[in-house]
Parts: C-alpha cells; sequence; structure tokens
C-alpha cells in the first residue's frame, strides 16, 4: 500500500534483510504472475501452485519449443530489464536453458539472453544491452523444484512495436523429460534491479521509496550514527545511491550524507559545503556492510566502513543549525539506496573512540 515500508527477506534462510529502499519502476509487463493470460504457450502445458498468493504459474515440457509473450511499443535504443522467477519441473529434468528478449519478425531477435540451470548466463540471439545480469537462488519452489530468478538488461533497437518472449524450455536443445514451471515474468525501464511486482490487467508504475523522519538529536551539539545495510545490487556508476541524508525541514541545502557509487563499490561521506570523503572501496554488489560517521566540537566529522580506517576531518565547519530530519533512500526523489538498509542507530554525542566508532553495529 501507498505509504507502508517493504521489507526484504533471504529467499532460502529467510532472515530479515530490512527495509527496501528502491528506485521507482515503470512496469511495462501486465499479469507478471498470471502466466497463462500471456499469449501464444504450444505444447503441453499444466498449470500449478504459483509462488505469489493469487498467482497461476505454468509448467512447460520440452521437446516442444512452447513460448509465451506479450506486446509492447518500446522507445528506439533503450534498455529495459527482463525478469522471470521459474522453478525447476516437477518430476523432471530443468531445461538446457530458460531465453527470453526483444522480437519482432523483422529483423528477428533484437536482444536476447538464456540463463543455465547450472547458474551460468549467455548471450542469446540479437545484440545484448549489458551484462547487467542476476541469477538469484531462491530456494525450493511451491511445486517440490528449485527456484531461480533470471534477470538481464535487453535493449530496444529501434523500439517501436516489439514483442517480449520467453522460451522455458528453450528454443533448441530441449528434450523429452525436460520441463521448467514459470511463476512470474516482467519487463521494466531502465536498468535497475528491482524486487517483484504483482501487477493485473493495466501496467503500472511503482514510487521511488523513501523513509523520513524527525531527528532525535541536534547535529550540532555532536551526533553519532551507525548503519548496516546491503550494496545496490546492479551497477549504477552514473549517479549515488542515497543511503541517509540528514536535511532541513524543507529543502536540501546543507545537507550531510552517506552514499555509494555501486558500480566501483564505493562508500562516501558527504558535508557542506564540499566535503565528499571516501569511507570504503570494493565492497561487492549486493554485499551488506556496516559503518558510523559523527561529529563534535573536538574531533570534527569522522567516519569508517567495514572496521576500517577512521577517516577524520577537521576542516570543515559545524552542522548548521537548520538540520531536522532524516531521509532514509534519498534526499530529493532521486537516486534512492536500490537495496535494504537493515539498522540505524542514532547517539546525541560525537565522542565515541575510533575503535568503538570501527565496531557499532558490526
Amino acid at each position: 500500500a501507498s505509504g507502508a515500508p517493504r521489507f526484504d527477506h533471504d529467499p532460502v534462510a529467510r532472515a530479515p534483510r530490512g527495509v527496501l529502499i528502491e528506485a521507482a519502476a515503470g512496469h511495462i509487463s501486465t499479469q507478471t504472475a498470471n502466466i497463462p493470460a500471456w499469449a501464444g504457450a504450444s505444447g503441453t502445458n499444466v498449470n500449478r501452485t504459483s509462488y505469489f498468493s493469487g498467482g497461476v504459474a505454468v509448467e512447460h515440457f520440452g521437446p516442444s519449443s512452447g513460448y509465451r509473450s506479450q506486446q509492447y511499443t518500446l522507445a528506439a535504443n533503450t534498455s529495459y530489464r527482463s525478469d522471470a522467477i521459474v522453478e525447476r519441473g516437477v518430476g523432471t529434468n530443468a531445461p538446457p536453458h530458460f531465453l527470453m528478449g526483444f522480437y519482432r519478425n523483422t529483423p528477428g531477435w533484437i536482444s536476447s539472453a538464456y540463463f543455465y540451470w547450472n547458474g551460468i548466463f549467455g548471450a542469446g540471439p540479437g545484440a545484448l544491452a549489458s551484462s547487467g545480469h542476476i541469477i538469484e537462488n531462491l530456494g525450493i519452489g511451491p511445486n517440490g523444484g528449485q527456484m531461480f530468478r533470471f534477470s538481464c538488461v535487453v535493449q530496444s533497437g529501434e523500439g517501436g512495436s516489439t514483442g517480449f518472449f520467453f522460451y522455458p524450455t528453450a528454443t533448441y536443445g530441449s528434450v523429452a523429460g525436460q520441463s521448467a514451471i514459470v511463476h512470474y515474468a516482467c519487463v521494466t525501464a531502465g536498468t535497475p534491479y528491482h524486487s517483484p511486482s504483482i501487477i493485473g490487467t493495466s501496467a503500472q508504475t511503482r514510487a521511488s521509496d523513501s523513509l523520513s523522519m524527525p531527528l532525535p538529536i541536534v547535529p550540532a551539539d555532536g551526533f553519532t550514527i551507525a548503519f548496516r545495510a546491503r550494496m545496490p545490487r546492479v551497477n549504477n556508476s552514473t549517479d549515488t545511491n542515497v543511503l541517509f541524508s540528514l536535511l532541513p525541514a524543507a529543502s536540501t541545502a546543507d545537507r550531510i550524507t552517506v552514499d555509494s557509487y555501486s558500480g566501483v563499490g564505493t562508500v562516501w561521506m558527504g558535508m557542506p559545503p564540499s566535503g565528499l570523503y571516501r569511507l570504503a572501496m570494493g565492497v561487492p554488489l549486493g554485499g551488506e556492510f556496516y559503518g558510523a560517521i559523527s561529529w563534535s566540537a573536538t574531533q570534527g566529522y569522522r567516519g569508517s566502513v567495514l572496521g576500517g580506517a577512521v577517516i577524520k576531518v577537521s576542516t570543515l565547519p559545524p552542522p548548521v543549525a537548520a538540520l531536522t530530519r532524516i531521509a532514509l533512500g534519498s534526499s530529493a526523489g532521486a537516486a534512492p539506496w536500490g537495496s535494504t538498509i537493515k539498522r540505524l542507530g542514532i547517539w546525541p554525542h560525537g565522542d565515541f573512540s575510533d575503535d568503538a566508532m570501527r565496531g557499532l553495529l558490526a
């Protein structure tokens, strides 16, 4: 629901990962968890128990090249993310690979990719927009088979009316006794990797997530903020992913931030008027990390990530009195975190020792 926080869990162990903070998602597909509503199936197909409440999954059997498709109007030369959640068939071997992508009668496959069941990604027919691929193990599905989420970025080429096709038993190589159960399929505009969204008969756009609350401390009197989060799961090297910001009541001026350029695995602390200091680098995409930042009149600004060296900055002015709120995920409705935030701790002083700061929320 609008205004309700969403929470992520490890798909296998079910351990909580924290609150989801994701960018806006422009869903192009409809009936994302109602696979029988997609056009084009051929051969033997059996409805199965869906991973999603109210959804309908379909098991496709080889050696048929049965497919599913939807027709979209695409912008030219634009990247789109395609996703599918697939389960190994009931009592059968998995097919060689799962194939999906954009196709037009002329020139044929525009951009496509295939995913082997042993966890290998491959470029299919046509040109692939970028590697941007993710294979996520979702544990055992509701029908007893191993489940995976397959995701990649595909390119629209000349755009216009274009079909999105997926072949659960592949367009070639499948044999009798192989099958795959499709639970979910979706195309979204852009390259971010989103949590699945259950779309019905009309395409939907989901707003970006952010959380905001009044600060329980006065930053100019001294503060320490410790955090534990997961790095975004896809490369976003052209923009920051904002973990949190300290902000005035009604603007983004003079803000203090912690953010990441996830493409290179860096975590930064930013302070006005122009301070930007790297706290860590090489944090893997999707990897969990922790850290802390602080300010006090005696020690200035400090920051540390993953127990690393404490970065100290004593040359910048103290926080301005106007900082009265904290926003998690976005400072201005743009560049949301794109992953989860597990813990956040705020203390009304900045005089922890360096050793203590390195251990906060470890």
